[in-house]
């Protein structure tokens, strides 16, 4: 995982610097005559799932004193991925996507306060600890034309996210106590973007995703996070509101 964010992060440097090489060259593009096919490599800036996680890790960079390793020392709460791209015509598109979300709430993990070993505090909510998915979606792409270098993209999917989620209800001295759900999940999503295209070979966007799951499949671990009086009804979140950026390859 490290080793992706380290690319992804090359790649849009990279991306950045290309076009202003040949600016000459701009004058001869026009966005919505470039090739068909587009293999794009993303990532979420930030997720926000509304149920009070943070979307960055501010505060939390330090352990015993020490850098956490990791790309900004894990400033980010971030998702990466990838995603290919075909246009049907000059207006309509659909594309494939998989992302990968991995991140643990140290900001949540370290000041939830300590209560009982067995007894959640009735005046602290429960709080977020980790989520760990892979989010695979099918979209279809409205693509307007602004100018010969820039698109407004709008559109929307079917998702299909699995992996797990684990909540905070309690902490003693020695270790948290944690609750949780599989994900196994089928949601709805919409979204907007632009799409800056300065080579005929390449394509910078970026995107704001929003994504509703319809099915939740883990039904018992629900049912046991409804027992805590501490586990707040925003808890499995539903929702997912991301800010991505990526770098597309035309072919």
């Amino acid at each position: 995982m490290r080793l992706l964010k380290t690319f992804i992060l090359i790649l849009t440097l990279g991306a950045i610097i290309a076009p202003s090489v040949s600016y000459g060259q701009q004058k001869n593009i026009d966005s919505t005559e470039v090739k068909k096919n587009r293999i794009l490599v993303q990532m979420g800036l930030f997720h926000y799932f509304f149920d009070n996680a943070p979307i960055l890790n501010v505060n939390h960079r330090e352990f015993n004193g020490e850098p956490r390793t990791g790309l900004f020392n894990q400033l980010l709460i971030s998702s990466y991925g990838l995603q290919y791209d075909r246009k049907i015509n000059r207006k309509n598109s659909l594309s494939f996507e998989v992302i990968m979300f991995w991140n643990l709430y140290w900001g949540n993990k370290e000041t939830f306060p300590v209560s009982g070993p067995y007894h959640p505090p009735t005046n602290t909510k429960a709080r977020v600890s980790r989520r760990a998915f892979t989010t695979v979606t099918i979209n279809y792409s409205r693509i307007l034309k602004l100018s010969k270098l820039f698109n407004f993209v709008y559109g929307g999917g079917v998702n299909y996210r699995r992996g797990s989620e684990a909540i905070i209800v309690s902490k003693n001295s020695f270790e948290d106590l944690l609750e949780g759900t599989f994900k196994n999940d089928f949601g709805l999503n919409t979204f907007v973007g632009i799409n800056y295209t300065p080579l005929k070979w390449l394509t910078l966007y970026t995107k704001l995703d929003f994504m509703g799951l319809v099915y939740l499949h883990d039904k018992e671990g629900i049912e046991t996070l409804k027992n805590y009086d501490n586990v707040p009804d925003y808890f499995p979140s539903r929702f997912d509101l991301s800010l991505r950026f990526g770098i597309g390859f035309n072919f």
